[in-house]
């Protein structure tokens, strides 16, 4: 009887979490079904498919129940005895089992941020920039695929990524049992830790999303867990240090959280001049770092202020600290935190409070300044970038669970397995939906467009963010959804760039004459703009204008003698006006300039074969092949010509 009611204590929750519990979960609905985009963290229920809405109330049954409690509590209390009885084995199968599951639900939403322009800065040999602001991950990259298309000659560029960003993810989930270990001494507290770092809005990143900062989490975790076991006395400040390093080298956004490696230096150790010169190579660092920034921010977001708007809102999307800013900042931190944001509910739970030592006091001074920097950070880069950009804002998310979980668990104890275990399930209850719904790529696109075209962000004349999503969404095939950030950025800021992408949705939804009007308007706003002449000579040949359309080619090739596509599209031209002999010239001439033009090498061999030159039209096939090897018009041309040279295409 005493067990029962024991069990019974421990699986018991407050009134006061059951009703944080009970407006988290109506919080969801109401963004998903009444209030949809608003809250972006919780409007992701209705984009569920039927099996993921069947996982999801199983788990929300099973977090409401006593008796799924009592199970839930009874697994982890199993499965931690495990894990501190063979640590060696359980975090080699922990590994294993967290890298299988992130692998096997890879999502399909590259949008966020700028995955698929990431990718192919990766499969670009020559591109040695700084990418994502981070050069050291692109280096990564670029090896990684490089090894991988040496076996699968036609692998992607993203492939790279959902290798390096599964692996952070399994690291991650290592690192997180580690830091719950460290910080809090056992029981529900250690597993309601575990849960609210592994389950939080950060694990998004490690389901698919193509970009560098999954590796930048994962060092920047392991960055404060070595610091923990630093403070502790265990180990020396060069393996923090290191760690720190690591991370900004694998993302700049990680300087964020620099300063907190200061609060270190106060320990006692290094001392004196060694640690003048530490701090001397930190500021040097520091100036080093922000003068790259600088440099980055003048050449991709317009200066500076982009990212210190304050109280002026002049080119941004609103002013710091305005309603907007608020609203954005809250909706960041509960995608990222989800659940987890309940724990500050313990607070109401009337606990003994055991006495901290000196060492746990400079561990919780160490995480609240990094949690306090980190939130910094949120603050003043947040009102220029975009809601697609959440992945930068993750910045906070470990730094404020670790923070929480040694402030509120740490110092308590008795906290409940009943509580623990729907805190938990609030925290998967949160993240779950985001991550099945992306499994499909309509519904991710859909929940992407859905979060993002009622964001102010979206309404800024300085920032690329509409232009750069709708560029994203019309390369993948998504012309419609394309079309809504293309118009929103030419209503913004009509540039010549702004015209040149709405001009080109126009013009591939079949709408060529308004594809003319937006060019050519593109062209008076700025007429050296090469590709626009291109595209406008496409819409004027569908409209049947033949002679314009030449008129046209012939302009930019006066200023650009070189571009390899205005001489393929001449090519065109003057194919439709039956000039083959010219045809075949331009056409040459785009091969000439551009050797790896497959479709430029296609019209030639066309041209070859209706003219009688078979050998050559052949050769021409075969280079087109040996470029694009899947090209069913290339490999028809040729099997009328000579059907047997299909077995014998050259390599590229």
């Amino acid at each position: 009887m005493r067990t029962n009611r024991g069990n019974e204590a421990r699986l018991s929750v407050r009134p006061v979490v059951w009703l944080a519990f009970g407006a988290f979960l109506a919080l969801h609905f109401v963004a998903s079904f009444a209030l949809a985009g608003r809250f972006w963290g919780a409007h992701h229920l209705r984009f569920l498919a039927p099996w993921g809405w069947a996982v999801w109330i199983v788990a929300l049954a099973a977090v409401l129940f006593p008796r799924g409690r009592a199970g839930l509590a009874d697994a982890a209390r199993r499965a931690d005895a495990f894990l501190a009885a063979k640590r060696t084995a359980a975090a080699a199968l922990l590994f294993a089992v967290s890298w299988l599951v992130f692998f096997l639900f890879r999502t399909r939403n590259h949008f966020l941020g700028d995955g698929l322009l990431i990718a192919s800065i990766v499969r670009n040999p020559e591109e040695t920039g700084l990418g994502a602001a981070g050069f050291v991950s692109l280096a990564i990259h670029k090896g990684i695929y490089a090894a991988m298309r040496a076996v699968l000659p036609d692998i992607g560029g993203a492939a790279a990524f959902v290798g390096t960003s599964t692996l952070a993810g399994a690291s991650v989930v290592l690192l997180a049992r580690t830091a719950s270990r460290a910080l809090v001494s056992g029981g529900a507290e250690r597993a309601l830790l575990f849960a609210s770092i592994v389950l939080s809005g950060g694990m998004l990143l490690f389901f698919g999303y193509v970009e560098y900062y999954p590796l930048m989490q994962a060092a920047l975790l392991f960055y404060l867990v070595l610091t923990v076991r630093y403070l502790r006395g265990r180990g020396s400040l060069a393996l923090p240090s290191a760690a720190l390093l690591l991370a900004v080298l694998l993302h700049i956004s990680a300087i964020a959280v620099v300063p907190s490696w200061l609060l270190l230096l106060g320990r006692g150790s290094p001392a004196g001049r060694r640690r003048f010169l530490m701090i001397g190579a930190l500021l040097l660092a520091g100036a080093a770092v922000g003068w790259g920034i600088f440099r980055y921010t003048e050449k991709f977001y317009g200066g500076s202020e982009a990212f210190l708007p304050l109280f002026e809102r002049g080119a941004h999307s609103y002013a710091f600290l305005s309603r907007h800013h608020a609203a954005f900042v809250g909706n960041e931190i509960f995608l990222l935190l989800g659940g987890a944001l309940l724990l500050f509910f313990l607070r109401f739970m009337n606990q003994e409070v055991r006495a901290r030592t000196e060492d746990e006091g400079r561990i919780g001074r160490f995480l609240g300044g990094a949690a306090l920097l980190s939130l910094l950070h949120l603050l003043l880069v947040d009102p220029y970038l975009g809601s697609r950009d959440w992945d930068l804002m993750a910045l906070p998310v470990f730094p404020c669970l670790l923070w929480l979980g040694h402030a509120l668990l740490g110092a308590r104890a008795g906290t409940g397995e009943g509580t623990a275990v729907l805190i938990a399930g609030a925290m998967f209850l949160h993240s779950f939906p985001w991550i099945a719904a992306q499994i499909d790529r309509d519904r991710a696109v859909a929940m992407t467009v859905a979060m993002t075209i009622r964001d102010p962000h979206y309404a800024n004349p300085a920032a690329r963010a509409p232009k750069a999503f709708g560029v994203l969404l019309s390369k993948a095939g998504y012309s419609d959804e394309a079309a809504l950030f293309f118009e929103r950025a030419a209503s913004i800021r009509e540039d010549a760039q702004n015209l040149f992408n709405l001009g080109t949705s126009r013009a591939r939804r079949g709408d060529h004459a308004e594809a003319v009007r937006l060019l050519s308007r593109a062209i008076e706003l700025e007429p050296r703009y090469a590709q626009v002449y291109v595209n406008l000579s496409h819409s004027l040949l569908r409209l049947g204008e033949a002679g314009r359309a030449e008129e046209v080619l012939r302009t930019v090739l006066l200023f650009a003698p070189e571009y390899a596509k205005a001489h393929r599209a001449l090519g065109f031209v003057l194919a439709e006006k039956r000039l083959y002999e010219e045809a075949l010239a331009s056409f040459r001439r785009a091969v000439e300039i551009e050797p790896s033009d497959a479709e430029s090498w296609i019209r030639i061999g066309i041209l070859l074969s209706g003219a009688g030159s078979t050998g050559e039209a052949a050769d021409a096939l075969r280079r087109a092949l040996a470029l694009d090897p899947g090209n069913l018009e290339a490999k028809e041309a040729l099997r009328r010509i000579e059907p047997e040279d299909l077995n014998r295409i050259p390599a590229p």
